[in-house]
């Protein structure tokens, strides 16, 4: 079978880019709203909620979601249905059921806290489903769906924001309800899209069918946020708070790219799984090789890029932390890259169902995210901590491409025989 054009292809990754681009300006709306208007005492409790919702929805995606990627292409359009019914039907039952300990709680102990956390959970159900929508998409290659189905959210969200802005007094949970009513519109104009409903009595099916891949991919995803979140405390604690802030700044210098390839990874596991099924083996070694390569190219290109600036530019755009964090830029740029290189192993690798090589490749990257921090906080503050995060960063890439390699093998041997 030949490969998409390359034409189709760039199509294909800009129309994932805009996606992404289109997703993450939802979230920052609401984000950037509760900086501008909300008091230090209330921002505290929104962002707890808005940061728990986030961390709810990256955990449900490998279990639930990200599966699709794996086994809904090449499907027939029973087969496809029936999937996105069970998947969508788990993430729907995860968000009740924390809607519903989210209620029990409030209405215990009920305070302002409370009624904080239960807008956050009902928001979370809302974006849960329509994160459904949107893998189902991805995984049927028409990412142009994606897109159009995040700027309904962006619409909703904007316009429920004009609103509370211009007429209502902003607070926490009004501007967490805004972002509920904007993944409510785009849920349920998935619902038009798709013509289907989510099927939570399902959703045990969908567990039982993914039970190979689910658990593992959701424990590579929880080993590497919970790794990235005790390098920040570890190096807090030998360091100091403003070490953690540089170097959190650092990667912040860092977002117009990971956008980047943020998108790419979710283009990457059903572009790999195509090819698999395909039999084009070499094709998917050569994917693999092509992703990693520019998505590392693009990286360095735009740390280069950034460390060009003059000094009075750099302030201009980043403010006075803007001569603490450009020794950062180059270390951070480096550690950057190497991450975004696994997308390519990693896809591939998903796309093999080797959740369990994952799994374990994830404990060792983890690992030495946390035994980097500590070494390189202990020694060199927040600068060793960033070259240690680099180096330790490059050396899981080698176990990433060693174990595609030789999980590759056997299939280009089949292929060639």
């Amino acid at each position: 079978m030949q490969n998409d054009p390359p034409s189709r292809f760039r199509s294909t990754a800009v129309a994932y880019s805009v996606d992404q681009v289109l997703s993450s300006l939802a979230n920052f709306l609401v984000l950037f709203a509760a900086l501008r208007t909300l008091p230090l005492a209330t921002l505290g409790s929104f962002t707890l909620a808005y940061n728990g919702t986030i961390l709810l929805l990256g955990l449900v995606r490998p279990l639930s979601l990200e599966p699709l990627l794996v086994r809904v292409g090449g499907s027939s359009e029973q087969d496809r249905r029936r999937a996105i019914q069970q998947a969508s039907g788990l993430s729907l039952a995860v968000g009740l059921s924390f809607a519903v300990i989210a209620l029990v709680m409030a209405t215990a102990r009920p305070s302002s806290t409370g009624n904080i956390f239960l807008l956050a959970s009902v928001a979370a159900l809302a974006l849960l489903v329509q994160d459904a929508w949107r893998y189902y998409f991805f995984a049927t290659r028409r990412p142009w769906a994606a897109a159009l189905n995040d700027g309904v959210c962006l619409v909703c969200t904007g316009a429920a924001m004009a609103v509370t802005l211009t007429r209502l007094s902003p607070s926490a949970s009004l501007l967490l309800a805004v972002w509920g009513l904007g993944g409510l519109g785009a849920a349920l104009f998935g619902l038009a899209q798709i013509r289907t409903w989510p099927s939570p009595r399902m959703a045990g099916r969908w567990l039982k069918s993914t039970r190979n891949i689910g658990p593992a991919f959701f424990g590579e995803i929880a080993l590497e946020r919970a790794a990235n979140q005790i390098a920040l405390v570890v190096l807090g604690l030998l360091a100091s708070t403003a070490a953690v802030g540089m170097l959190g700044a650092a990667r912040t210098v860092m977002t117009p790219v990971t956008t980047v390839v943020s998108a790419a990874a979710v283009l990457a596991v059903p572009e790999a799984a195509r090819r698999l099924k395909a039999g084009d083996v070499c094709g998917l070694r050569q994917f693999s090789v092509v992703l990693s390569g520019s998505l590392a190219v693009i990286i360095m290109a735009f740390t280069t890029l950034t460390l060009l600036l003059p000094s009075s530019i750099g302030r201009l755009v980043f403010g006075l932390n803007w001569d603490a964090i450009r020794p950062l830029l180059l270390p951070t740029g480096i550690w950057t890259a190497a991450i975004a290189a696994r997308n390519g192993p990693r896809a591939s690798l998903r796309a093999m169902e080797k959740g369990s090589s994952l799994l374990r490749l994830s404990i060792v990257a983890s690992s030495l995210v946390v035994i980097g921090a500590t070494l390189g906080g202990y020694l060199a503050q927040a600068g060793g901590a960033a070259w240690a995060l680099a180096a330790s960063s490059i050396l899981s890439l080698i176990f990433y491409w060693y174990v595609h390699v030789v999980a590759l093998h056997p299939n280009l041997k089949r292929t060639r025989s």
